[in-house]
């Protein structure tokens, strides 16, 4: 029911924070960026995951976050 994705994040927003559009199967959804935010870590968007008429669960949408270096 979970859904896993990847987004490549500015080194600024890793570094001062933000805000990243991240498409989900639900739309479009703002995920906040803390400062500090490192390479790999794994943010959660809950209850945007796939929905299941058997169990009447929802599954999270889970995003791992890449930084682009520039060159």
């Amino acid at each position: 029911l979970d859904i896993i994705s990847e987004v490549k994040i500015a080194l600024q927003d890793a570094i001062f924070g933000g805000t990243h559009i991240v498409e989900t199967i639900h739309g479009d959804v703002e995920m906040k960026l803390l400062p500090g935010t490192q390479p790999g870590d794994l943010k959660r968007l809950k209850g945007k995951g796939v929905h299941s008429e058997v169990t009447s669960q929802t599954g999270d949408h889970l995003v791992r976050i890449s930084v682009s270096i520039p060159t």
